[in-house]
């Protein structure tokens, strides 16, 4: 399977161009920048469509899905990818995240497979899928299926 880390961008966008996503995302300040995740899916039995999207994992992310075949199975994973090589603190004070040094080599890709998986083209069309059940973790001899980041 492939990381969507290390998919070419020409490779992204030709799978990207089969269905739409919509991100059913807010927050009070109205932007999600600079924290990047890959959502891949995954159509059985031999296509991986990915896309890119800009947000945060919290508050939860929810997704809906249009122009896919509905008789098709679809597997809904994410993956959190850092955007950058830096570590970040948040203060408080200034209701603000500051760079707070050099970013830990990047822990080995895991997958978060929604646990609603797989789905048909019609399910995903009628129906919203959250992300709500993810649990990030910073241990990396994590066993329980945790998303590591």
């Amino acid at each position: 399977m492939f990381s969507a880390g290390v998919l070419p961008d020409v490779f992204l966008k030709r799978l990207c161009q089969f269905f739409h996503c919509t991100i059913l995302v807010t927050s009070p300040q109205g932007t999600y920048a600079n924290v990047v995740t890959h959502v891949v899916v995954v159509v059985t039995p031999s296509s991986i469509l990915c896309f890119t999207l800009a947000l945060r994992m919290f508050p939860t992310c929810r997704v809906s899905f249009s122009d896919l075949k509905p008789e098709a199975r679809y597997a809904v994973l994410m993956d959190i990818v850092p955007v950058d090589d830096k570590r970040y603190r948040y203060a408080y004070h200034r209701s603000s995240w500051l760079v707070a040094g050099k970013a830990d080599p990047p822990a080995p890709a895991r997958l978060y497979v929604h646990p609603d998986s797989p789905f048909t083209g019609e399910q995903l069309r009628k129906q919203v899928v959250s992300f709500e059940k993810v649990k990030l973790t910073n241990n990396d001899m994590d066993k329980h299926g945790q998303v590591i980041y």
